[in-house]
């Protein structure tokens, strides 16, 4: 009997590392088969001597084959898109490239399903070209590799557009300077906040949220103010900002939450230590 298998040649290599590892145990049970390899082209012959001994190399065969298609099906779907080069920003082809080892774990629960369908399949045809195999034969899964592809895709571009948002606000951060190094900041009535340098000298006050609609949010005014005055180190004093908010924060400016201090605990006294003294200031 005789067996082909056509596989893309950035695929070779590891596809006749899986082969070879496959016809060694044959070899030891007894089955003398053989490989010839020819660019992308793997041919297996086998001297079988009965049905059974054939029905048994196929299926051999079909599951070493099967569980390497089921590992790099989306490999060979995600190249019918990157080889478009006039869609792709260099950055992004390559770490989607990266990224297609970590994901291609979901497609470990179609392992059986691809190893039938390939049996099936060898069972009336002696040879057998993965590219077309998915195409045509396993549409479904093709299907759901196009949709694992883009939600990847869709991923590192937001990944990619966060960096360049944050490498932006930290360089209009450093052309501030000489910036206010620290700033101090409190939760002000109804939502707003008011900035004090290390002194206790009031710096800005930020009033509450506008009324919904297309104004920015007091939170957004309280980075862009942090940006313009070139500020390195935040101390938020009794007031933690919104996910969102703080992951700015945190990913340009040097932030600490401050909750033990003489500022964060209730009011006792307007006397040493009293909210705004400056003996009370970190």
């Amino acid at each position: 009997m005789e067996l082909v298998f056509c596989v893309d040649r950035s695929l070779k290599r590891d596809f006749a590392w899986v082969l070879r590892e496959e016809l060694r145990v044959l070899r030891r049970e007894g089955l003398r088969c053989r490989l010839v390899v020819t660019g992308g082209i793997f041919r297996i012959r086998a001297p079988v001597k009965s049905d059974n001994e054939k029905r048994y190399v196929r299926l051999r065969l079909s599951q070493a084959a099967g569980t390497f298609l089921t590992r790099h099906a989306l490999e060979i779907r995600a190249e019918d898109f990157l080889r478009r080069k006039e869609l792709w920003e260099a950055k992004v082809a390559e770490t989607v490239e990266k990224r297609l080892y970590v994901v291609r774990e979901l497609l470990v629960p179609l392992r059986s399903e691809i190893v039938v369908r390939l049996n099936e399949y060898l069972t009336a045809e002696n040879w057998v070209d993965f590219r077309g195999f998915l195409r045509f034969r396993l549409k479904h899964i093709e299907a759901f590799l196009t949709v694992v592809f883009w939600r990847l895709v869709d991923e590192v571009q937001f990944e990619l557009e966060w960096e360049h948002f944050i490498s932006f606000l930290r360089r209009f951060r450093q052309s501030r300077n000489p910036g206010v190094k620290q700033v101090h900041c409190f939760p002000g009535e109804e939502g707003g906040f008011t900035l004090s340098d290390k002194r206790g000298h009031l710096l800005e006050s930020v009033p509450p949220a506008a009324a919904a609609g297309d104004e920015p949010g007091n939170e957004d005014v309280l980075i862009g103010s942090l940006l313009v005055k070139g500020v390195q180190k935040i101390i938020l004093h009794r007031w933690t900002p919104s996910p969102p908010a703080l992951k700015v924060l945190r990913a340009v400016f040097h932030v600490k939450e401050c909750s033990s201090c003489s500022l964060c605990r209730p009011k006792v006294s307007a006397g040493k230590g009293a909210p705004g003294s400056v003996s009370s200031l970190e």
